[in-house]
């Protein structure tokens, strides 16, 4: 496994805690972005 990798791998799996949060946040600008058009 390449270095830069495995460091996207560790950062990934220490925002694990806070991706579901990311989802939501990321399904709402979607849907305004969705609503504004």
């Amino acid at each position: 496994m390449h270095e830069k990798t495995m460091h996207k791998t560790i950062a990934a799996f220490r925002a694990g805690k806070q991706s579901a949060l990311i989802d939501k946040i990321t399904a709402m600008i979607l849907i305004s972005r969705e609503n504004s058009n």
